[in-house]
């Protein structure tokens, strides 16, 4: 009531107040001031966080935050109270880290004692203290307080630590605000949205990220990316990302042109505003991925481009690629693929193309035209097309009822070297006319050439694997093998293997065989004389051929010779066919060969010692032997007898023969004999012959002996006759001795008696005791043992034995380490074992006692602490340390043994560091406290450091700004310039590339590229075959076609050259020419030949090429004759030349001969004068005489 009192009122009245109540109202009137005063609140700081440290974050963090004061305003702010508490609580959305090292403290010496940090979890830390009075004034501080945002999509306009407990705190009540707490953006990185997706932010708190899934997009068609939007990485827009950027795509592929983006992009509030066109080339699944150099780019969604429309061909080998050099005529096969303007395979999506297309070639295409099988998604693979002809050639695709085409690259096609596998007429008569023969083999084409010999022949095509030929009848006018052969010319080509075409005569027989009789083991020999071409002979006997072997030559031959010949040789069919290649075997007239055998026979005869024998041949024999006899059979041949004569001896023998006295023996003769003494007798022996035998008989007396022995009671012994015997006494037997005769033996047998004892045994358990007989025994018991006694009989002693048992004792005894224990048998140990002592027992027997000792160890460990610097440490024994160390405490064990342990202690100092770090100009870093910094200057976070112990970091930030430049550079048409950022131009154009500095930060590279043109040109040239015509790029060519070279152009770029070469063919021929000897001949290249003989001369052709000519020249020899003649006196004689001549002389002349060349005749003429003669004769009447010219004359 009193305090409603106006202050002038008040002083008055206190004035008559008595001191007691003064000092009361003095108290209340603090109590009263202190309860209007407040606690002044210092909120946490550092409170604006990253939502790229939310617990869902790709790496999430815990922000350290600033510490929280309470600091009283008057005494009493804290209300007075044990174990009150003040709980920090954190705001929805938001946790704590119940791990963090969060620590109260308080003002010393004041009223607030005994703080600590109760509890932590993740949305609560209370904090308990005690509060003694309201006298002095406190200040209470929480540290270490960090915080997380549980979701980083879900930004908080606001969210409070709040206070709460159960302390009564003026000023801080349940609810006061503690600190505040909000999440901001994360590192702002560039996302795509493309057509068919849908992108919330999380901007408005909503659910966040993509909706929707990219459409198909077309190559070579333009569309519009939706937009493009600066976010964290939970899709919260980074409002500040404004204005006009630069931006750079990445993802699809250049086809034949790279893909077209808008660069210059214009944002507000993070989210692109312009119309982003794009156009993308390549065919492919791809993202893409946009930065403007400074912010990141995330790669989009994977989305399909699918070819455009069908646009070209492309045409390979089968198994991708130029389709390489082929041979003519041999089928191959190509890939065709259909592609758009980029050249994108056709093969999917919407522009799949699944048409027909024909093929058309520059060369002769025998195969594969005409309308292909359909496609099949855009590829018609295995192809299969034949060219016929050799040549450069290309193939080229047209899509069926379609403009679309595409050719292939040009490729050569080869002649194939040809085979021959048969002719038609590979035989042919010696003197055959003109005929066409088909050859038949393979790789044949219209360029195919036969030849015969190596001529060509004309040679008409027909198929692959026929051509007809022109055979000339000058190919058949002799017997020969002719060489036919294929020629395809080049490309490739080349020679076949040789054929062959026979041209024979038939064969023919013209003196046949004869038959032959002979005796066996004589020689024959057939002959035959054959003509004919390369004929060969067979002989056969019964129709089988013949061969060399055994006594059988020339069975091959046109003699045939069997020597020694056998029974087994005859036949009266012997024949020789004649063979030849083209003809049917001439077989001869069959002949006999007739072999009369030797006849052999064999008799054994016997005749006794001094007899004789008559052999066949009338020759006498007296002594064993094989005698020979030939004679002739009734054939005339040998007979051969032979004979095998024994002569069988006249015997002698003797025999020693004993019998015992009184028996008697039989002689061989049948005479008996009772005495010794030598006996001979006279018998046939076996073979019938005399047997003289001596016996020499020896008569052998009886004997007598007399034996003494002795056997054990018990034993039976056998007497010599087998009788036994078991007593003593006196035994005659009777044997055969050695000799066979009576043996009378007398035996004297002694019977001697056994013996028998007793003997009583104790021995130790585990002894062992040898019995009498050597057995042993280990056991109480009774063994009976048998020993030989001192006669050799029997001596049994029994044996009655007691086994004495062993004792055995455990005792288990322990000890400190360190101290010993005496064993029963007196030795000392000191470790820990089982030991096992022996001493006699009361028995004098073994006793083992068995003692288990333990020994307890002293223990040792060591631990291994370190407290932060300022701190106090308690040691086991109690005691306390403060400084880094090794400390020794010993203790007593849970044994009562010592234990000794070790502490080593490490006094963690604070720690401090500096950093030195740079930033590129825009970008934000996190200083170790997570308090941000943006622009050059030296930062002081305190943080704990590893050890948990304060840890102080200077950072020396440097903002390093951005660079820009300019390159100016040209490349050819058709190449590609990579520009920094590694995007590609092929145009002429300016291009903006953002790359980082050396220093890391955005550097703005523009490339002014200018694109200059290739060139092209062409050049028709020939040369002469066989030379060489170098190419402008170096190469050489030696055949006629159509050449490409590229070479660099004055600009450096690509100049295109082709060469039409054209090779000129040179040209040969033949011209066979005589003179006479002694003119000289001017051959066509100036030359000068006087001589016979084949002479080459090379002179230009009208195409400027080598001409070869060939001169077959024959120098005709002048003749010479003479003739001598005689005329009559007044005849002329006209001379070969025409001159007469009337008188005896040599006249010469000159004349052409019948080769035109001159011929000299010299004419020995003699000139017979005429003479005159009277003669006087008689005839008779009526007769006739012939005069001398030969008239008659007849007189009358």
């Amino acid at each position: 009531m009193n305090a409603k009192l106006p202050h002038h009122k008040l002083s008055r009245k206190i004035s008559s107040i008595r001191p007691t109540t003064l000092l009361l109202f003095f108290c209340f009137f603090l109590t009263a001031n202190s309860v209007l005063a407040n606690v002044t609140i210092l909120k946490a700081t550092g409170g604006s966080i990253s939502a790229d440290k939310a617990a869902n974050a790709t790496s999430p963090a815990y922000t350290t935050l600033g510490n929280i004061r309470l600091t009283e305003g008057a005494v009493g702010d804290f209300a007075v109270g044990t174990g009150v508490t003040l709980t920090i609580n954190a705001p929805a959305g938001w946790n704590f880290n119940t791990a963090a090292s969060v620590a109260v403290t308080a003002t010393a010496g004041r009223n607030i004692t005994g703080q600590v940090i109760l509890s932590k979890t993740s949305t609560v830390i209370t904090v308990q203290f005690n509060v003694t009075g309201t006298t002095l004034s406190d200040v209470l501080t929480v540290t270490g307080v960090q915080v997380r945002a549980t979701d980083g999509a879900k930004q908080s306009v606001a969210g409070n630590l709040t206070a709460g407990g159960t302390a009564t705190i003026a000023g801080c009540a349940a609810g006061a605000n503690l600190g505040t707490l909000r999440t901001t953006v994360g590192v702002a990185r560039l996302v795509v949205t493309l057509p068919g997706q849908t992108l919330t932010d999380a901007t408005t708190f909503a659910g966040s990220g993509f909706t929707g899934s990219p459409s198909v997009r077309t190559a070579t068609t333009s569309f519009s990316i939706t937009r493009i939007t600066a976010c964290d990485q939970f899709y919260n827009r980074v409002t500040t990302f404004t204005g006009a950027k630069t931006i750079t795509y990445t993802g699809p592929s250049t086809a034949v042109s790279a893909p077209t983006f808008t660069t210059a992009v214009t944002f507000t509030s993070g989210n692109s505003t312009t119309t982003l066109t794009t156009t993308l080339m390549k065919a492919e699944t791809t993202n893409i991925t946009v930065t403007n150099g400074v912010v990141p780019g995330v790669a989009s969604a994977n989305f399909v481009v699918q070819p455009g429309t069908h646009s070209n061909f492309l045409v390979e080998a089968n198994g991708g690629g130029n389709i390489p050099t082929q041979i003519a005529g041999t089928a191959f096969s190509l890939i065709l693929t259909a592609r758009d303007a980029q050249n994108n395979p056709n093969s999917s999506g919407t522009n799949i193309f699944t048409g027909t297309v024909s093929l058309t070639s520059t060369g002769t295409l025998t195969t594969g035209g005409g309308t292909s099988a359909a496609f099949v998604a855009g590829v018609l693979s295995g192809k299969i097309v034949n060219i016929s002809n050799a040549g450069n050639w290309t193939i080229t695709v047209t899509k069926t009822a379609g403009a679309q085409t595409g050719t292939s690259n040009t490729f050569t096609v080869e002649n194939p070297v040809p085979t021959i596998s048969s002719l038609s007429s590979p035989c042919k008569t010696t003197g055959s006319g003109n005929f066409t023969m088909n050859v038949n083999g393979t790789n044949f084409n219209s360029s195919t050439i036969i030849k015969v010999d190596g001529s060509n022949r004309v040679t008409t095509y027909v198929s692959p694997t026929v051509v007809q030929a022109a055979i000339l009848a000058s190919d058949m006018t002799v017997d020969a093998e002719k060489i036919i052969t294929a020629f395809n010319p080049t490309p490739g080509g080349g020679t076949s293997s040789d054929a062959i075409m026979t041209v024979s005569t038939i064969p023919i027989i013209s003196s046949q065989p004869t038959s032959q009789t002979l005796c066996a083991g004589a020689n024959a020999t057939f002959n035959v004389v054959a003509s004919g071409f390369n004929i060969s002979y067979q002989w056969k006997k019964d129709g089988i051929a013949l061969t060399d072997g055994g006594n059988i030559s020339g069975s091959n031959t046109s003699s045939l010779s069997i020597t020694n010949a056998t029974l087994g040789d005859a036949s009266s069919n012997y024949t020789v066919s004649i063979q030849s290649a083209c003809f049917a075997d001439v077989v001869s007239s069959a002949v006999a060969l007739v072999v009369d055998p030797h006849t052999t026979s064999t008799q054994n005869v016997s005749i006794c010692n001094g007899a004789t024998h008559l052999l066949p041949d009338g020759v006498s024999a007296t002594v064993s032997g094989t005698y020979i006899s030939v004679i002739p059979n009734a054939a005339g041949c040998d007979s051969t007898i032979t004979t095998n004569l024994t002569v069988i001896p006249n015997t002698t023998s003797t025999q020693t023969l004993s019998i015992c006295d009184g028996a008697t023996h039989t002689l061989p003769d049948g005479a008996t004999a009772t005495v010794s003494g030598v006996y001979t007798s006279h018998i046939a022996n076996a073979a019938g012959c005399d047997s003289t035998i001596t016996t020499n008989l020896t008569v052998i007396p009886n004997t007598t002996s007399t034996q003494t022995l002795s056997i054990c009671d018990g034993a039976t012994h056998t007497l010599p006759d087998g009788a036994t015997a078991t007593v003593t006494g006196v035994y005659t037997s009777h044997i055969a001795n050695a000799a066979g005769c009576d043996s009378t033996i007398t035996t004297n047998l002694t019977v001697i008696p056994n013996t028998t004892s007793t003997q009583t045994l104790s021995i130790c358990d585990g002894a062992t005791h040898t019995l009498p007989d050597g057995a042993t025994a280990t056991t109480t018991g009774t063994y009976v043992s048998h020993i030989a006694n001192e006669a050799g009989c029997d001596s049994t002693i029994t044996t009655n034995l007691t086994v004495i048992p062993n004792t055995t004792s455990i005792r288990n005894i322990s000890i400190c380490a360190g101290s010993s224990s005496t064993l029963p048998d007196g030795v000392v140990v000191s470790s820990t074992g089982t030991y096992i002592s022996h001493i006699p027992n009361a028995a004098g027997c073994d006793s083992t006692i068995t003692t288990n000792l333990t020994v307890i160890p002293n223990t040792t460990s060591t631990q291994t602490l370190s407290i932060c610097d300022g701190a106090t440490h308690t040691l086991p024994d109690g005691a306390t340390a403060t400084t880094t160390g090794t400390y020794v405490s010993h203790i007593a064990n849970a044994a009562g043994c010592d234990s000794t342990i070790t502490t080593n202690l490490t006094v963690i100092p604070n720690t401090t560091s500096t950093q030195t770090l740079s930033i590129c100009d825009g970008a934000t870093h996190t200083l170790p406290d997570g308090a941000t910094a943006t622009v050059t200057g030296v930062y002081t976070s305190h943080i704990a450091n590893a050890a948990g112990c304060d840890s102080t970091i200077t950072t020396n930030l440097t903002v390093i700004p951005n660079t820009t430049s300019t390159q100016t550079l040209s490349i050819c048409d058709g190449a590609t310039h990579t520009l920094p950022d590694g995007a590609t131009a092929t145009t002429t154009g300016t291009y903006i590339s953002h790359i980082s500095n050396a220093a890391g930060c955005d550097s703005t590279i523009t490339t002014n590229l200018t694109v200059i043109p290739n060139t092209t040109s062409t050049q028709t040239l020939s040369i002469c075959d066989g030379a060489t015509h170098t190419l402008p790029d170096g190469a050489t060519a030696t055949v006629s076609g159509v050449y490409t070279s590229h070479i660099a152009n004055a600009a450096g770029c690509d100049s295109t050259i082709t060469t039409n070469l054209t090779v000129i063919p040179n040209t040969t021929s033949t011209q066979t020419l005589s003179i006479c000897d002694g003119a000289t001949h001017t051959l066509p290249d100036g030359a000068t030949a006087t001589l016979t003989g084949t002479y080459v001369s090379h002179i230009p052709n009208a195409a400027g090429c080598d001409s070869t000519i060939t001169t077959n020249l024959t120098v005709i020899p002048n003749t010479t004759s003479t003739q001598t003649l005689s005329i009559c006196d007044g005849v002329t004689y006209t001379l070969p030349d025409g001159a007469t001549a009337t008188v005896t002389g040599v006249y010469t002349s000159h004349i052409a001969n019948a080769a035109g060349c001159d011929s000299t005749i010299t004419t020995n003429l003699t000139v017979i004068p005429n003479t005159t003669s009277t003669q006087t004769l008689s005839i008779c009447d009526g007769a006739t005489h012939t005069l001398p010219d030969g008239a008659t004359a007849t007189v009358t």
